[in-house]
């Protein structure tokens, strides 16, 4: 997932909100300190159940714009089993999308959701969830 947006996608920095009681991600977060993909990852223990809409509102207020400027022009909101996929070759990277669509006219982008099937895989394949679930109903939902 972290790889997915920083690499693919061309995140600037992702912010995660782990509300784990134990604090699972910590590990991870240590080992990858000194990696130079990973340093523009930031990990906080959010211990608090069912509180999504709160980790939510904290990162806009702690990485968002403020008094002093903007940390952040744009930050997206995204679940660990969410993916945002691009239309290419017409966008390449999440800053492609966001000139096209916001930096001309600012606001909000909202993105539908697309429910991604198992193709009726019962066994773990080691390749990229992206490759491994393709196919949906064409639904968009949202």
């Amino acid at each position: 997932w972290i790889d997915y947006y920083l690499i693919a996608l061309n995140f600037d920095q992702i912010y995660i909100y782990d509300n784990s009681d134990n604090f699972e991600l910590q590990r991870w977060f240590t080992n990858t300190r000194h990696h130079p993909i990973y340093q523009s990852v930031e990990v906080m223990h959010f211990p608090k159940k069912h509180m999504q809409e709160m980790a939510y509102t904290k990162c806009v207020k702690d990485y968002g714009k403020d008094e002093h400027g903007p940390r952040h022009d744009y930050i997206a909101l995204i679940d660990y089993d969410e993916y945002i996929v691009l239309q290419q070759p017409k966008h390449d990277s999440i800053h492609d999308l966001l000139d096209e669509y916001l930096r001309p006219y600012g606001g909000a982008l909202l993105i539908n959701w697309l429910y991604m099937g198992s193709a009726n895989r019962t066994v773990y394949s080691p390749v990229p969830v992206t490759k491994r679930f393709q196919y949906s109903d064409g639904k968009p939902m949202g």
